[in-house]
């Protein structure tokens, strides 16, 4: 009950009233001519951080790469709205009320334009998200029934069954959401590598926990990579719409890597792809340097308890370091 208690606690609290802090967003025009805008646009609250551009097209371009979340083109009688809903939901409705009031206190017409809509499989372009989630608790659980199962294996044996869990679940979940759905189109090989190395990351960090921790790792570990992994992921709720601390920490979590890469490759032109391979790559390694330490220390503990106790050993030996 705690365990459930603390993962609605930490999933509500990221999802509860999302809006922008200092979020990107761009300006077209020259900027003598756009300056009196742009300061009524950052002089509403914190929610815009504006960047101006000279030409629709710069600004098109820069939605893409995702330097902003959505950009305006001022008219007289007409403006543009460039929004993305590649990058997820929340941006896009934003932009949309926020622009649409305006028009409609100012009197021009608003035309909205998604320069990277997802596609009919997708639609509330959610399905990386739950590409995540499922990988996720699959990952987790796979580790604890492992650690169960087969307690004091070798790391070389661990570590080949991590690898082999990571691509055969990795590759299961992109089957179902590109060839099958249609939701993650195209990039099949870039996607499934995303996901098959994002699976592997869970099953290492869930098996660091429990190597330097014990059996507290397990609920531990399990916080760490699921409600916290959900609330700074950006499945939902754009990072740049999160609160303070998740919006903090979110850069660096390997379910934001996930959910951010799945949705560059897919909808995004790529952009973004290479900060999630090197995030989840710099957490494999950590992962796989605590897992590891912790079965040195292990291996260290069970030395010294043969060394008191004769009985303890098998065969003349002391038992060889374990990942779990």
């Amino acid at each position: 009950m705690v365990f459930l208690a603390l993962f609605i606690w930490i999933v509500g609290v990221s999802m509860h009233t999302p809006k922008p802090h200092d979020a990107p967003f761009g300006l077209v025009g020259d900027r003598a001519a756009v300056q009196p805008l742009e300061q009524q646009l950052e002089g509403a609250g914190s929610a815009f951080d504006v960047k101006v551009y000279p030409t629709a097209e710069a600004a098109r371009e820069a939605v893409i790469d995702q330097d902003v979340l959505g950009a305006f083109v001022p008219g007289t009688d007409k403006a543009e709205l460039m929004v993305a809903t590649g990058i997820g939901q929340t941006p896009k409705m934003f932009y949309t009320g926020f622009f649409n009031e305006m028009a409609h206190q100012q009197g021009f017409e608003l035309v909205t334009n998604d320069v990277a809509p997802v596609p009919q499989g997708d639609l509330l372009g959610l399905v990386a998200f739950f590409v995540f989630a499922s990988l996720t608790v699959a990952s987790v659980l796979c580790q604890v029934l492992f650690s169960f199962l087969a307690r004091g294996v070798p790391f070389r044996v661990w570590f080949g069954a991590a690898v082999a869990f990571g691509l055969l679940a990795g590759t299961t979940v992109c089957l179902f959401a590109d060839p099958v759905l249609g939701a993650l189109d195209g990039h099949f090989l870039q996607i499934t590598t995303l996901t098959c190395l994002y699976g592997f990351v869970i099953v290492a960090s869930m098996a660091a926990f429990q190597a330097l921790l014990g059996l507290p790792g397990i609920p531990l570990g399990a916080l760490t990579l699921l409600p916290f992994g959900i609330g700074t992921s950006g499945g939902t709720v754009h990072p740049d719409f999160l609160p303070n601390f998740y919006r903090q920490i979110s850069p660096y979590m390997a379910s934001s890597a996930e959910v951010g890469g799945l949705r560059g490759i897919a909808y995004m032109d790529g952009s973004g792809v290479g900060r999630s391979f090197l995030v989840l790559g710099i957490w494999a390694v950590v992962a796989l340097l605590l897992v590891g330490l912790g079965g040195m220390l292990k291996a260290r503990r069970a030395g010294g308890a043969a060394s008191a106790d004769p009985s303890g050993r098998k065969n003349g030996r002391v038992a060889a370091p374990s990942a779990v």
